[in-house]
């Protein structure tokens, strides 16, 4: 027999080692899923024992009738159905606004219009609303003429505004609509935007006409719209409610100044503005967040990952959960730890070091930001004070109106005026008040960089306020209208 090439030996031992090899790797694969599994159904249990399952689902507040819903009130209620999976209804109705609120020169954006001027001390200048309008012309300088003009341009959704607003003084709840085969809505941003900037426009340009009861109802409207998106489990719902609520502030803030508001309006907007409690219940979207991100874990790696076993992605889904829950609660607990910038960076983003305790380093590159990032919570933080300013200025009023002077400590307000003294979130103390020799007031919390500027306001107003990350000043409420800064020539 002619003996076999000596290549054929060699083959053969090295396709047996490499079946050999696959096999031990096979199994080795099989192994690691069935642990990671075992590991993975253990923390559910665990989640779920301590009152906080891995299900989005379970975080949904009860729906509120239909009826008592303000998100099921003309003219808003199409625009968030189930069954308008495209966002066409929105789509056709944002054709007959008059106001151009996307594109380059969206009267909606940052550079055109601050979104909350009141943050220092500015009233909302309608000026570039008008101006970007379609053949609106060279807006009028007189302030009550370009509050005129831009009510006249709003003319065609006065209509739908003024329904809008009463059915807010009627409809005891304001809860957006949760689909679970679809939670975010298609185009619902964009109808919340326009609306809750109509609405808080046309409040300010009502207070500069003297229109109160108008104001009110616009005003309180706006405010609503932002406490339904702040009641919803998604995360980027109830951060935009947070932006939205600053917005709407600015015509409260805008009556307030001007002495507008009577005392029975200020005690609703104080009822209005007391939901706003989602700070303190954040814990809740800490466990929303978990639980829309392990439904979904699949997707929490890159997809350049895919030799990794499906165990050890489940292991480094539980390791980046308990990260998060911790460090978020962590730099929650501001009786022990301020939630200052330095603070939020040291907790919510990676080091190489943890990047390492992950398989294969999966998560990606230094400074990977965790699920329930700083931004989330940078952005209750600004939200909760605003909310908080405004109700004790409102306090402050009322009081002021019954006494004739303001008091000496916020602590005269408790309990007829105001139900506690609110904490300022940036260091665990309580919001700082001091009247001023003028019969006036300081009120601030000391804002980001965890300075006590006695109530200075900031110098910096970048895109969507001056509250920002690491700026100057205190967050305040300002008890009069700032001058706008000289013109340079």
């Amino acid at each position: 027999m002619k003996p076999l090439p000596r290549w054929i030996p060699i083959l053969r031992r090295t396709l047996l080692g490499i079946a050999v090899a696959a096999t031990v790797l096979a199994a080795a694969v099989v192994e690691e899923n069935v642990r990671g599994e075992a590991d993975w159904q253990r923390f559910h249990k665990e989640r779920a024992a301590s009152g906080m399952p891995l299900t989005l689902a379970y975080f949904v507040a009860p729906p509120i009738p239909d009826d008592q819903n303000l998100f099921r009130a003309p003219p808003i209620a199409p625009f968030f159905e189930a069954d308008d999976g495209t966002g066409a209804a929105w789509l056709a109705y944002q054709k007959r606004m008059p106001i151009p609120f996307y594109g380059p020169k969206a009267a909606g954006s940052p550079q055109l219009v601050a979104w909350s001027s009141w943050q220092i001390g500015r009233p909302v200048d309608l000026s570039p609303v008008l101006a970007a309008i379609p053949g609106a012309g060279s807006p009028p300088q007189n302030p009550r003429e370009v509050a005129q003009a831009f009510l006249q341009r709003l003319s065609p959704l006065k209509a739908d505004l003024d329904q809008l607003a009463a059915a807010a003084s009627w409809r005891t709840g304001s809860q957006l609509p949760f689909y679970p085969d679809s939670p975010i809505i298609r185009n619902s941003f964009a109808a919340l935007r326009s609306f809750s900037f109509l609405l808080s426009w046309r409040a300010s340009a009502e207070v500069a006409l003297g229109q109160n009861e108008q104001a009110f109802a616009d005003t309180l409207a706006a405010l609503r719209l932002a406490d339904g998106c702040q009641h919803s489990p998604i995360m980027i719902y109830a951060g935009f409610g947070q932006a939205l609520l600053r917005l709407s502030i600015q015509p409260l803030w805008d009556g307030w100044v001007h002495g507008t508001w009577s005392k029975p309006q200020l005690r609703a907007f104080q009822s209005a503005v007391a939901p706003f409690h989602t700070y303190l219940e954040v814990g809740q979207f800490v466990g929303a967040t978990a639980g829309a991100t392990a439904e979904e874990f699949a997707d929490l790696w890159p997809k350049n990952r895919w030799m990794i076993p499906t165990g050890w992605k489940k292991e480094a889904a539980i390791a980046l959960l308990r990260k998060g829950d911790a460090n978020a609660l962590r730099a929650l607990d501001t009786k022990h730890q301020p939630l200052t910038v330095a603070n939020l960076e040291r907790e919510f983003v990676m080091s190489d070091a943890e990047l390492q305790a992950f398989p294969l380093g999966w998560m990606g590159e230094p400074g990977t930001s965790l699920p329930m990032g700083r931004a989330f919570l940078f952005n209750f933080a600004t939200g909760q004070t605003a909310w908080q300013l405004a109700d004790v200025a409102c306090a402050l009023r009322r009081f002021q109106r019954d006494t004739g002077k303001y008091p000496t400590e916020l602590a005269a307000l408790v309990p007829n005026y105001l139900p506690e003294i609110p904490f300022d979130y940036m260091d665990g103390n309580r919001l700082r008040y001091h009247p001023t020799p003028e019969g006036s007031f300081v009120l601030y919390s000391i804002g980001s960089d965890g300075k006590d500027n006695d109530g200075a306001l900031p110098t910096r107003f970048e895109r969507n306020g001056p509250w920002m990350a690491g700026a100057d000043g205190d967050w305040s409420w300002p008890t009069q209208v700032t001058p706008p800064a000289p013109a340079h020539s």
